[in-house]
């Protein structure tokens, strides 16, 4: 009979084991709250306030985008890079990263496979279904997503084409 357990390891400055915590497999949510990892029902808003940017951008709508974005708003995009841009910065660069998206993509659509809150961050690992303008050619990739809020807009977005560099970003990678 297989057991899936949790466990949680804890280290010193000298990388020693000083604690290791056993939970069973029903007991996920505590497992997390323990490492100082939290699913969204712990900071519900911030997640509902990605999922909102999310729609936003498929949406292309500039206004809501402004809404839900903080005036000093920082936005790494490998998408809009792959049509000439990069990093946007405030409410300025999130017009033009739409400029952008909308230059390069008949369709970006990123659809959410799981939310992860760490600290003040949402880390989130979707799939990115995109249709290039010229090429018509429609594909479908792997996503992560690192985003900061403050005070309940997002302050920084940053994505990676491979999910397992966002979780490497906040220290969760192999």
């Amino acid at each position: 009979m297989d057991v899936l357990t949790w466990s949680v390891w804890t280290f010193d400055e000298d990388d020693l084991i000083t604690r290791i915590e056993i939970y069973r497999d029903h007991e996920e949510d505590k497992a997390r709250e323990a490492a100082g990892l939290r699913r969204p029902g712990m900071s519900q808003e911030n997640v509902e306030v990605v999922h909102q940017v999310i729609d936003a951008v498929a949406r292309q709508d500039l206004s809501r985008l402004i809404e839900l974005t903080d005036p000093e708003v920082e936005w790494q995009s490998f998408m809009a890079d792959l049509g000439g841009g990069g990093t946007y910065r405030g409410h300025d660069g999130i017009h033009q990263y739409l400029q952008d998206v909308s230059e390069a993509w008949d369709l970006l659509l990123s659809e959410v496979e799981d939310t992860l809150v760490v600290g003040d961050l949402v880390l989130v690992v979707a799939q990115v279904r995109y249709r290039g303008k010229g090429s018509r050619v429609e594909a479908r990739s792997p996503a992560g997503f690192l985003v900061k809020l403050r005070g309940g807009r997002v302050l920084k977005i940053r994505a990676f084409r491979d999910p397992e560099h966002a979780l490497e970003a906040v220290g969760l990678g192999e």
